[in-house]
């Protein structure tokens, strides 16, 4: 039987070769998995799914690689003053009142009869001294016409209307045409004559030769403290020479320029007519005892007229 010294021995000679053996395997290990091994992370066991980590909805995607925006977050719109629905648009005015105002003495003037007495259903021609020929026709219903020299042919939108009277310049022409009747090739429609003991009294309309014109041109709301009052001119800049007239730039025919900005046209919202200036020039003139002459003044000079011959 051995002796408990010498199995000690014979031990510790057989362990002898495991001393290095811990040593070894860590070393081992290390080698192995050097490339593999991240600090503060296990690796999973061979056969199971590495956990995903969990995301929130507010957090990014660590595989995306690309950072997401945040999603918009729905605020309360903003109060917007909207304008007004007759902001874009010029308010609506009525000028239907001023309309008439504007268009009764006009009326007025053309629903006053005539009462010629013998002169009715004939034709009177003659002249004014020193001035134009003259030519009254009496209707039988007592309506008449007095025309000056030849009529002149209808008249045109944007072009001058009875200012042939000699001046070169046209702007000039229309000017004192408008301002001295009676006007050559005009026709003045009477309105008020009246036949009383053998003498003529003949209102004459200065302006009346141009209703037919006025007829044609635009009516142009004024600057005025009120609104609706409306006439033949559109306050545009203009101007004038011997060659040519312009309107805002625009060349113009410089007759019609002078005609529309002299007054001679009344105007409503939606058409233009002669303008009333007052109750008129007056022929007055006396018939002779023979009924076929008649003799008197306008504007200061002498006025003769006498019946056709039938």
């Amino acid at each position: 039987m051995r002796t408990p010294f010498t199995m000690h021995t014979t031990l510790q000679r057989a362990l002898r070769p495991l001393r290095w053996l811990p040593p070894l395997c860590l070393a081992l290990t290390a080698v192995a998995c050097a490339e593999n091994v991240e600090v503060g992370e296990a690796k999973p066991d061979d056969g199971e799914a590495a956990e995903e980590p969990q995301t929130s909805g507010d957090e990014q995607d660590p595989d995306d690689g690309i950072e997401e925006p945040d999603a918009p977050v729905d605020e309360p719109d903003a109060p917007v003053d909207e304008p007004d629905a007759t902001s874009e648009e010029p308010e609506a005015v009525d000028c239907s009142e001023a309309d008439a105002a504007a268009r009764a003495p006009y009326d007025a003037w053309q629903e006053i009869e005539n009462d010629f007495g013998v002169l009715a259903g004939k034709t009177l021609s003659g002249y004014i001294e020193g001035g134009p020929d003259l030519s009254l026709v009496i209707a039988t219903d007592h309506s008449a016409t007095l025309t000056v020299g030849a009529a002149a042919p209808a008249p045109q939108k944007n072009q001058s209307y009875l200012c042939d009277n000699g001046f070169e310049d046209e702007h000039v022409a229309c000017e004192v045409a408008a301002s001295h009747p009676p006007v050559q090739g005009g026709s003045y429609p009477v309105h008020g004559a009246a036949l009383e003991d053998s003498r003529l009294k003949m209102p004459v309309q200065p302006f009346s030769p141009w209703d037919a014109w006025c007829a044609l041109q635009d009516p142009y709301e004024q600057e005025q403290p009120d609104r609706c009052f409306f006439t033949t001119s559109s306050g545009a800049g203009f101007s004038t020479s011997l060659e040519s007239c312009s309107l805002d730039d625009e060349q113009v025919d410089c007759g019609w320029l002078a005609l529309v900005q002299s007054g001679i046209c009344s105007c409503t919202s939606t058409e233009c007519f002669a303008a009333m200036a007052g109750e008129g020039e007056l022929i007055d003139a006396r018939l002779n005892e023979t009924e076929d002459t008649l003799t008197g003044s306008f504007l200061g000079a002498t006025v003769y007229l006498f019946v056709d011959e039938e």
